[in-house]
């Protein structure tokens, strides 16, 4: 799994917590770290072809995150398989963003300050598709 934030976001202190606990339970991860570019985005996705990319963002910078949404799936990457999370809005008081981005077909955490269960959940839904459409693929 890719991990990081995208744009201007630098919290690193939450995005390192999510990939101790990712770890923790046995998930490999490749922690791209804060304010990560699209560009630099791609080339580890490209690099690296992980199942699945984690991107944080809790200060609801859009243009960012939209546009690495668009890039990665322009790029061939297949939007399902990538989680999005965090502060999902515009501003303090905005409007949620999580309709919008839902729209493109990536899986939002829903909640401003998830639990870690609910990460692991989302996470090993996520895992659990992905190698039932290995296995189906294999079964052909």
């Amino acid at each position: 799994m890719l991990l990081g934030t995208c744009g201007s976001d630098v919290h690193s202190v939450a995005n390192y917590l999510v990939e101790k606990c990712l770890i923790d339970i046995g998930i490999q991860v490749k922690n791209l770290g804060v304010a990560v570019s699209t560009s630099e985005w791609l080339h580890n996705v490209q690099e690296f072809n992980p199942d699945l990319v984690m991107v944080g963002s809790m200060n609801g910078d859009l243009q960012p995150l939209v546009e690495l949404i668009s890039s990665l799936i322009n790029a061939g990457y297949h939007s399902d398989r990538v989680i999005v999370g965090g502060k999902l809005r515009l501003g303090s008081e905005g409007p949620s963003l999580i309709p919008f981005i839902s729209a493109s077909g990536v899986t939002v955490v829903e909640s401003e300050n998830p639990t870690f269960v609910e990460l692991q959940n989302v996470i090993s839904d996520k895992l659990f598709k992905l190698n039932a459409e290995v296995d189906a693929k294999s079964a052909k």
